[in-house]
């Protein structure tokens, strides 16, 4: 039987205590995993699980926002970041030596806020390539914003707009958010231009 254990880049107090070989003070940084954030691992904790621990995985935040996304799509369950890293390390790579053979995930927490649990699901498609944003900028005279509709690559997107904070007062600008179909052509639009204008 082997044992990994998963957190997040943000927060890898666990490897640098391991790397350290005791509990260090480790800085963390705002993560989707925030029940992993603690800056030190526990002495006990430390001591419990070393000898059980055969690897230590550090997966990276957009790894942890598309478990959570695939856990709500194929799973139908809400996990937080922090019970969803396992699957992040499996999504990742990380634990490819484990293909073909019978495996444990175990998935625990649904400690999530509702506002953080939206991000977490656009990020997840954003990672993935399913959710595409970019800013296109028309004349803001008569017709400006209509021709926007006879663009054949903007019709299939939904829009919203921005006029508040534009910085120019001549042109009109829409940001544009699509869940995008097709994800080679939401890459080949996302690619060469974040900001698109039409005459």
């Amino acid at each position: 039987m082997v044992i990994p254990g998963v957190e997040s880049e943000k927060c890898p107090s666990f490897t640098k205590a391991l790397e350290n070989g005791a509990p260090i003070y480790t800085p963390n940084k705002e993560t989707l995993a925030d029940g992993l954030a603690v800056p030190q691992v526990g002495y006990n904790a430390f001591a419990t699980t070393v000898p059980l621990l055969d690897k230590m995985i550090v997966v990276k935040e957009e790894w942890i926002a598309l478990a959570i996304l695939r856990l709500v799509e194929l799973e139908k369950c809400v996990v937080e970041g922090a019970g969803a890293s396992g699957l992040a390390a499996i999504l990742a790579g990380h634990m490819d030596e484990f293909k073909g053979k019978r495996v444990v995930l175990l998935v625990c927490g649904g400690n999530i806020d509702t506002t953080i649990f939206g991000r977490c699901l656009e990020r997840g498609l954003a990672a993935e390539g399913r959710l595409q944003r970019f800013t296109v900028r028309v004349s803001d005279g008569p017709g400006g914003v209509s021709k926007m509709g006879d663009v054949e690559w903007y019709q299939r997107f939904n829009s919203f707009e921005d006029s508040a904070f534009g910085k120019h007062n001549v042109v009109h600008q829409d940001k544009v958010e699509t869940v995008v179909v097709d994800v080679d052509t939401g890459v080949e639009l996302s690619e060469p231009v974040q900001v698109k204008t039409i005459d």
